[in-house]
């Protein structure tokens, strides 16, 4: 049995069609002609460029933009946890006074949770106080 060509199917003649006049039409845009640039041409430019940014920089007026730092009410529990590579483990392990140990997460967060379990909470006590249990 010989192999026998498909029909073509007009909606996919239509695509590659429309497909090719799409490409025809990108290559023309890519072969615009542009005048080569000069150094004296860049430097012009550039020096422009500068002038207009000295013009904007003087008749600019500072903006009040005082950076506020979110203030926080609660005593935050300060931990200095560090994960160091090699390098800065055995310069550190040879200064005196140097304390090594492991521990796990398990562990800090047990820490954590038993010193916020005796930091009294006001507002809590208040609830409990005036709602009945």
């Amino acid at each position: 049995m010989i192999l026998k060509r498909p029909e073509v199917n007009p909606d996919h003649q239509k695509n590659m069609e429309r497909r090719d006049r799409l490409m025809e039409a990108g290559e023309n845009k890519l072969s615009r002609y542009r005048p080569p640039r000069t150094e004296r041409m860049d430097r012009r430019d550039n020096i422009a460029k500068m002038n207009r940014e000295l013009l904007l920089t003087e008749n600019f007026k500072p903006v009040n933009s005082k950076i506020k730092l979110p203030s926080r009410s609660e005593t935050i529990l300060q931990i200095d946890i560090a994960m160091i590579g090699a390098v800065g483990f055995r310069r550190h392990t040879r200064k005196k006074d140097t304390e090594i140990f492991m521990t796990h997460l398990y562990e800090i967060d047990r820490i954590i949770e038993e010193k916020t379990e005796n930091i009294s909470d006001p507002e809590a006590e208040l609830i409990t106080q005036k709602l009945p249990a």
